[in-house]
């Protein structure tokens, strides 16, 4: 038996609006408002002339709300989305090219790591990047953090620029998930013949 979601009603439009209007939640309840509206009919313009959110944050509370519910779907600790709840819609939306697991692992990361919304678009893309190679590489775990490393250990063997290479090698360290991960890093630190 198919359950119906009953349309939203006038009021609960309204209500969308004054929570928007008065910044009025967090960001996944501006996200989830946000989104309702447009499926409502209400265009970027007209939810940014009636409460002042424009287009473009629009769109990254909708697209980051909808990487936050599949993180709850994908049964994510309690302690991260208690987290990203009132914090982080920026760096949740750069999550959005990646599986619901990867989120997950992903924003674990930005906790653990105190990482910054560049960082973690940096992450992400290393994140995909990496799970399109056929085999993972020897050393590296399917982990985001050991996928950014990977990204900066490969980098780092092609830099001849000593300062260049360094700055890649902790880098790397500072996103590696596994000890051999960190490992692989640290070889270069001692061999600069790869």
């Amino acid at each position: 038996m198919e359950s119906t979601v009953s349309p939203p009603t006038e009021l609960d439009l309204q209500d969308a609006l004054r929570s928007l209007r008065q910044k009025q939640g967090t960001w996944v309840e501006w996200g989830r408002h946000c989104q309702l509206l447009q499926k409502a009919g209400y265009s970027s313009q007209g939810i940014f002339e009636e409460t002042g959110f424009e287009a473009v944050h629009q769109n990254q509370l909708i697209v980051a709300n909808q990487v936050y519910v599949s993180m709850v779907n994908g049964g994510a600790e309690p302690e991260l989305l208690t987290y990203f709840q009132q914090r982080g819609s920026d760096i949740l939306y750069e999550f959005r090219i990646l599986t619901q697991t990867d989120r997950i692992a992903a924003a674990a990361l930005v906790i653990a790591k105190k990482l910054d919304t560049d960082d973690a678009h940096e992450l992400a893309r290393a994140t995909k990047d990496f799970s399109r190679l056929v085999t993972l590489p020897d050393g590296f775990t399917s982990n985001p953090g050991d996928a950014m490393t990977y990204f900066c250990w490969k980098s780092a063997r092609q830099q001849s620029d000593l300062p260049s290479r360094s700055r890649l090698i902790a880098k790397g360290l500072k996103f590696a998930y596994s000890e051999t991960a960190r490992q692989q890093l640290e070889q270069l630190l001692v061999d600069f013949s790869v």
